[in-house]
């Protein structure tokens, strides 16, 4: 992975529940963390195998690597663009990197 390919500055974020008084759920999103990383919106035949391991697939994050991100999480980038984690893979043994494949979602 070469460092400057690493040009979006991505916010971690956990959905979080909240009960309300009148027996409702809200759901807000509390932020974990920042890391920088590279957002590739996926065309042709990566999104095609992308697609075979999560359908609803759209984008692939890559990042140094990061132990506490898991699916259900999102990473919002750029203007309140934010991409809901459907899997999330360490690339190797030694831990260097972090594949994440995402479904753009409204932020």
């Amino acid at each position: 992975m070469r460092l400057g390919e690493l040009r979006h500055l991505l916010v971690h974020e956990v959905a979080v529940e909240q009960r309300e008084l009148d027996g409702g759920v809200t759901t807000q999103w509390d932020p974990q963390g920042v890391a920088w990383g590279r957002v590739e919106p996926l065309t042709g035949r990566k999104l095609e195998l992308a697609q075979r391991q999560e359908p609803r697939v759209t984008h692939r994050v890559t990042l140094r690597y990061h132990p506490t991100l898991q699916p259900q999480d999102r990473l919002v980038f750029g203007e309140g663009r934010a991409l809901h984690v459907h899997a999330v893979f360490s690339t190797d043994e030694g831990k260097d990197e972090t594949v994440v494949l995402c479904e753009e979602v409204p932020a």
